[in-house]
């Protein structure tokens, strides 16, 4: 099996991250959700690129992404190494003023443009999870880790 082993925690930050994804609730990643999620990250979304993306994790060939695609995907994508410039422009789309770290609102903003509002105490629980000194924001190092923790 070359995904990774995956714990409950993992599983459950993967199920939240595609919650984020789809707009209706319909348990599919759409090619016009998938392109809404990649403009948002402040890149081109052309058809066929969003078409390539959507075949490149849909196993079952329905033209959509579900949450085993998705979480098998992203699976194998963390047990690989990340691209740095992949990471880099991650959190460049968190870290809009250039501080060098992640603030809760920072982190709020983001989430309420992808139209995932959530509360403070699920903000806070995951800046606390993955904020190694204990200084409230997440370093580019502390995200660094959150993308690739396995």
């Amino acid at each position: 099996n070359s995904e990774m082993e995956l714990t409950e925690k993992d599983r459950e930050h993967f199920e939240w991250a595609f919650s984020l994804l789809i707009d209706d609730k319909d348990g599919y990643i759409t090619q016009k959700e998938l392109a809404g999620f990649v403009r948002s990250l402040g890149r081109e979304a052309d058809e066929s690129q969003m078409n390539s993306m959507i075949n490149e994790v849909d196993e079952d060939g329905n033209g959509f992404i579900d949450m085993d695609e998705f979480i098998t995907a992203l699976s194998r994508k963390l047990s690989g190494n990340l691209d740095d410039d992949e990471v880099r422009d991650a959190f460049r789309v968190f870290d809009k003023d250039n501080t060098g770290y992640i603030s809760m609102d920072q982190l709020r903003i983001v989430l309420i443009d992808l139209d995932q509002p959530v509360s403070d105490e699920e903000l806070d629980e995951m800046i606390r999870a993955y904020d190694q000194d204990g200084d409230g924001v997440l370093s580019f190092e502390e995200f660094v880790q959150m993308m690739t923790t396995r």
